[in-house]
């Protein structure tokens, strides 16, 4: 049986909600927080196994495959590569516990945060991609 590659444009995004709050990132020199996530890699057997491995490289938290749901999936286009992509977006329930183990600066230099929905609807830096996709799945709550 020949093994095919995953699509090289697939990202997981991940929604980690604890008892404080929503954990995102802020990438480097960019202003827009967002939700976890990345790229599908060669070796992640699924989009599932991307969304584990991007919260403990970007935010420290580690979780099981069975921690999470899928909420939603849409094909995207990218205006700068001219290739669609798809986007996958997972939702997770942190313990205090789990939340705590988040890191304050990532290994890959993101900074991480936790915000209330109330931060997150009243930011005016938070990314409009991921509160769109937030709100077309249904996963978005405005207090």
């Amino acid at each position: 049986m020949v093994k095919r590659r995953p699509p090289l444009d697939w990202t997981a995004l991940l929604l980690e909600e604890g008892p404080q709050g929503i954990l995102c990132i802020r990438k480097p020199n960019q202003e827009h927080w967002q939700f976890p996530g990345g790229k599908r890699h060669a070796k992640d057997r699924d989009s599932r196994v991307t969304a584990v491995r991007e919260s403990r490289e970007e935010t420290g938290v580690r979780l099981n495959i069975a921690d999470i749901n899928l909420v939603g999936s849409r094909q995207e286009f990218n205006h700068h590569t001219h290739h669609p992509f798809r986007i996958d977006l997972y939702q997770v329930r942190l313990t205090d516990e789990k939340l705590a183990s988040h890191f304050a600066i990532s290994r890959e230099g993101e900074e991480v945060g936790v915000f209330t929905w109330a931060e997150l609807n009243e930011m005016g830096n938070f990314s409009p991609f991921h509160r769109m996709l937030a709100e077309k799945f249904g996963v978005w709550r405005t207090k």
